[in-house]
């Protein structure tokens, strides 16, 4: 078996070891709420201790406390950059949150450079809970790179509408700020979402203007060259 394949034989055995061990936890069994401190994108809120977010293209979130929650983003584990970030929750109120998150990822395929694209990543994030129908998120990370070195800033802004119950109108935008010589904003995104939440799961479906950001790693490129992308997603709740 090649490096390669033994590679994405570990990447994958590591995802579907840490989705079994989670899935398997004991946990209470909660439906996706109308509140606005449960929408799926951009939100600063922590999840209940032993509740489960799985989303095709989201992050996978797993509460190990009311206030520390682990997420990990499964396809970047199938495209062998195994990666662990936590979201530690400072502050939980009504009418506002405030959290701090941090991770890793790295990279095990070679680029044509032979380095193996990697980045950790520290932010601050908020969000405002207003009139039970709009949620309005700050997040603020900066983000080291490795293979070549590199530093970001990289600021998000997020809101949500609650049109009716059970839609929901999301908006975001990405503004990556590189630091150093070449200072500047690389990669600038924005992303237009309709949602349908139904009981236990989201789905969305919408278009991403600029690049899709699976996580808020400028150094990891887009497989596709194009301005605008659709984005389809399913998001569940245990």
């Amino acid at each position: 078996m090649s490096g390669t394949r033994r590679s994405m034989a570990r990447g994958a055995a590591l995802t579907v070891l840490l989705a079994a061990l989670c899935l398997l936890a004991p946990r209470p069994v909660r439906a996706i709420s109308e509140e606005p401190q449960r929408v799926v994108y951009g939100n600063a809120a922590a999840l209940h201790k032993g509740e489960i977010q799985l989303g095709l293209f989201s992050p996978f979130l797993y509460a190990l406390k009311d206030r520390l929650t682990l997420m990990t983003h499964p396809i970047l584990d199938l495209l062998l950059t195994p990666n662990v970030f936590l979201r530690l929750n400072l502050v939980s109120e009504r009418l506002f949150t405030v959290s701090l998150d941090g991770g890793y990822a790295q990279s095990f395929l070679k680029t044509t450079t032979g380095s193996s694209p990697g980045f950790g990543t520290m932010s601050a994030i908020h969000s405002f809970y207003l009139w039970d129908r709009l949620t309005l998120t700050g997040r603020y990370a900066y983000q080291f790179t490795f293979s070549p070195p590199d530093s970001y800033l990289v600021p998000e802004a997020f809101a949500t509408v609650f049109l009716t119950p059970g839609w929901l109108l999301h908006l975001d935008g990405v503004f990556p700020y590189r630091l150093g010589r070449q200072a500047g904003f690389v990669d600038v995104s924005g992303k237009l979402v309709v949602m349908r939440r139904f009981s236990t799961a989201v789905i969305a479906l919408g278009v991403s203007v600029g690049r899709i950001y699976i996580v808020d790693a400028p150094r990891l490129k887009n497989p596709v060259k194009s301005p605008v992308y659709p984005v389809i997603d399913v998001v569940w709740e245990f």
